[in-house]
């Protein structure tokens, strides 16, 4: 079975029934520069919180490990891959599928990974499973109100061949959708001799780089479910059958085709291409002993047949040429973060630069000293300001006990209007006496900017003139040093790159807090 790390891990996240964002977590391993190493696993688990340990383990001692674990184990290609390894009544399972004690022992490499202590539990299954199901009992209720239109004969149960052939068209390409089940992944490599990639993906044939049969399958399958409701609706069900004899009829030299390419071929079976193949015999089979309907052809439902029949396929075609878009701006952007995240290379950009020296009227936010500060030069006035305060109010509550916050207000009280002066006045005069209010009336003022209600809240006797020196020093220091832009962020003494977002600082604060060279 193809291997994937990522699925590996997450399968052992839900085992040990750990609560988090998947689609964040699933962005922050797979944009690591490292990833698919153990360094970007065990960075990601200390990102999210999740308490883990690693270990060298001889085989021998496996016994005494947990039940539940991911390993590195070799492949037939000499590489190592991450597995899911879970122990079930003295068997043991690599993936989901059961591996015998000798064959696991062979490719032990002995790394382990193994959760620990974490007692957090999902918080969303409850409402995924809800949603589920409230959309499969929607279907049952369309499916059931379109019954009302039939007879309750054999016809009503032949819907059910098209929505299985849907499924199973549906994991034909699953590479396009992105669908990987265990239990679809077992179906395709059941045997030695199958595998269903080896038959979809093949292009031994020049006529498969133009006609995809993956392709031909969703579309046959979605234009017969829907024929079907439609025709049926306006009791045209007995033409419905007629047809769909007929194609099933010359749909068999596309069978013969595709038995002829995987047994002589790629000499391959395709476990999926031959449920398909079963299927549409099938169909063939029910409405010829089964279907009581007289063979009925006439103009205008051969035009509507022929036209949901066009529809589908056009709309195939915009459909899947906007999910392969989608997937390859995934697929780079993926790849940009990854470059983006190259630690080396921000730390050179950032290190490149002479040291700043603050002035001693600093408006700090956190007095307690801690492993890095972060300056933020903001002006309560500027948009961009707002988002980059509270992405700093995030990160700051993310490593409380690693990080503090200092602010400078690049504020030029000359050219203020009164009321954006009297703010600065207000923020400056309350920090002075209560650090912990300072933080609350900034957030307050950066969440609505409403000066009126703000001030009701936070008025306090100000000294206009200790004020306005404070603001003035700190404008003239930001002048004096070149920093003429809102907001600007410094690390303990080192501006932070106009290349980076401010946004972009989570990637780098677990390497920074412990970089000898940014700690000064």
């Amino acid at each position: 079975m193809k291997n994937n790390p990522l699925n590996s891990i997450l399968k052992y996240l839900k085992k040990e029934n750990i609560s988090l964002d998947r689609d964040r977590f699933i962005l922050r391993l797979t944009t690591h520069p490292k990833y698919p190493s153990l360094i970007s696993i065990v960075d990601t688990l200390e990102y999210f919180d999740i308490n883990h340990g690693v270990y060298n383990v001889c085989f021998k001692d496996i016994v005494t490990m947990p039940n539940k674990f991911v390993t590195f184990l070799s492949s037939n290609l000499e590489r190592n891959y991450l597995h899911y390894v879970e122990r079930k009544d003295d068997f043991f399972y690599v993936d989901g599928q059961k591996t015998s004690i000798s064959d696991l022992n062979k490719r032990w490499k002995g790394i382990v990974l193994s959760i620990e202590g974490n007692t957090l539990k999902h918080k969303h299954t409850s409402i995924i499973k809800s949603q589920h199901l409230l959309i499969f009992l929607g279907f049952l209720v369309f499916v059931s109100s379109l019954y009302g239109t039939y007879n309750y004969s054999w016809n009503n149960l032949f819907f059910l061949f098209p929505l299985l052939g849907f499924i199973l068209s549906l994991n034909a390409l699953k590479d396009l959708f992105k669908l990987d089940h265990v239990i679809f992944s077992k179906f395709c490599n059941a045997t030695s001799n199958s595998n269903c990639d080896s038959v979809i993906k093949s292009d031994k044939w020049m006529i498969l780089k133009k006609v995809n049969f993956s392709d031909l399958s969703i579309i046959f399958f979605s234009s017969q479910f829907i024929s079907f409701m439609i025709m049926g609706l306006v009791s045209l069900q007995g033409e419905y059958f007629s047809y769909q004899k007929i194609t099933l009829f010359f749909s068999f030299p596309l069978i013969f085709i595709s038995i002829y390419f995987q047994t002589f071929i790629v000499k391959k079976w395709c476990p999926i291409c031959i449920s398909i193949i079963m299927l549409l015999i099938l169909e063939y089979i029910f409405i010829s002993f089964f279907i009581k309907e007289k063979i009925s052809i006439n103009f205008n439902s051969a035009y509507l047949f022929l036209f949901i029949h066009l529809i589908v396929f056009i709309v195939w075609k915009y459909f899947k040429k906007t999910i392969t878009q989608i997937n390859n701006l995934k697929e780079s952007k993926i790849k940009s973060i990854r470059f983006l995240r190259n630690y080396s290379l921000f730390k050179k950009v950032i290190l490149q630069k002479d040291k700043y020296e603050f002035p001693n009227n600093l408006i700090i936010n956190n007095t307690q000293k801690k492993t890095l500060t972060l300056t933020l030069i903001t002006n309560p006035q500027c948009k961009h300001c707002r988002k980059a305060h509270f992405i700093i109010k995030k990160l700051i509550k993310k490593y409380e006990h690693k990080i503090s916050l200092s602010i400078i207000f690049n504020v030029d009280i000359q050219d203020e209007f009164e009321d954006d002066k009297i703010i600065c006045q207000h923020l400056v005069t309350i920090q002075k006496n209560n650090h912990e209010k300072f933080q609350k009336a900034l957030d307050d003022w950066f969440e609505e900017q409403n000066i009126s209600k703000w001030l009701d809240k936070y008025s306090s006797e100000i000294n206009m003139n200790k004020a306005n020196k404070t603001l003035v020093e700190q404008n003239n220091w930001c002048s004096q040093n070149q920093i003429n832009f809102t907001p600007a962020l410094f690390l303990n003494k080192y501006l932070y790159s106009t290349i980076y977002d401010i946004e972009n600082l989570d990637f780098f604060l677990q390497d920074i807090i412990h970089d000898s060279d940014f700690i000064l």
